[in-house]
């Protein structure tokens, strides 16, 4: 059933020429299935996730996995050093003392709470797009993506399941060359 929708995919987009995206933007090359071109880079990024400013680069196949371990772990700092103002801040029985004593680390905890806040819901949203098999590009641009158009949102060729797609998340090491695995079926 899968291996049926994926080549469904790969049907639509060969029809094209392209991967679906705007061709004032694109390559002059034909692109791989699931890649776009970055206008912010000038390059055509394979398995295109989304161009991060905080690190100034594209997010991709190739990347993406140390891209969550990233997110990951601003998430767990964030959070130590949340716990790190809770055990050093002072009490005390009377409000104006206990700012005079812990006015910064106030401060700095609040700051530290929009961060974790923002860093822990990017973090669960890609966290949601892996288990579903999806980029950020794919769930965002769905109705502009021309091997996604004919498919529920919810729902899409390159959605294996919770655990598969987590296991080639995590452990498939190899670029995915989805036109070879089609080809390979038939």
């Amino acid at each position: 059933w899968y291996q049926r929708r994926v080549r469904e995919a790969v049907v639509s987009t060969q029809s094209t020429g392209s991967s679906g995206i705007n061709a004032e933007y694109g390559c002059d090359q034909t692109q791989p299935l699931r890649s776009k071109h970055c206008r912010e880079c000038n390059r055509c990024v394979r398995r295109f996730d989304h161009h991060c400013p905080w690190l100034g680069n594209c997010v991709g196949e190739r990347n993406h996995r140390y891209f969550i371990l990233f997110l990951l772990a601003e998430d767990i700092l964030i959070f130590r050093c949340l716990g790190m103002a809770w055990d050093t801040a002072r009490s005390s029985t009377e409000v104006l003392e206990w700012l005079e004593y812990n006015g910064i680390l106030l401060i700095c905890a609040i700051v530290l709470i929009i961060g974790a806040l923002a860093v822990t819901a990017l973090s669960c949203c890609h966290i949601y797009l892996i288990l579903h098999g999806l980029t950020t590009w794919e769930h965002v641009s769905h109705s502009k993506i021309t091997y996604l158009k004919r498919w529920p949102e919810d729902n899409t060729p390159f959605n294996f399941g919770y655990c598969k797609n987590c296991f080639m998340f995590c452990c498939y090491c190899n670029t995915q060359n989805w036109e070879k695995y089609i080809k390979s079926l038939t």
